[in-house]
């Protein structure tokens, strides 16, 4: 639990609780070894298939000139 209170610390979120820690840990403990696993951790996350992954979004277009915009550059 400690690595995981350093990490939260070194993040910006100044001291965590043995209880949140624990609920953190329950939490994302996929397997209910007490543990937070790389495969744990991996179904945690939202491009995860077995998390609902995300759908990847298409990049934004560029925002259209106004006609008269286009009309007076040329």
């Amino acid at each position: 639990n400690e690595i995981l209170r350093n990490i939260f610390q070194n993040l910006g979120f100044g001291d965590i609780s043995d209880e949140d820690l624990d609920i953190l840990v329950e939490t994302g403990d996929g397997d209910k070894d007490g543990k937070i696993s790389l495969a744990d951790f991996r179904n945690m996350l939202p491009m995860s298939g077995e998390a609902g992954g995300a759908e990847e979004k298409p990049a934004a277009a560029a925002p259209e000139k106004p006609k008269e915009a286009e009309e007076e550059a040329a």
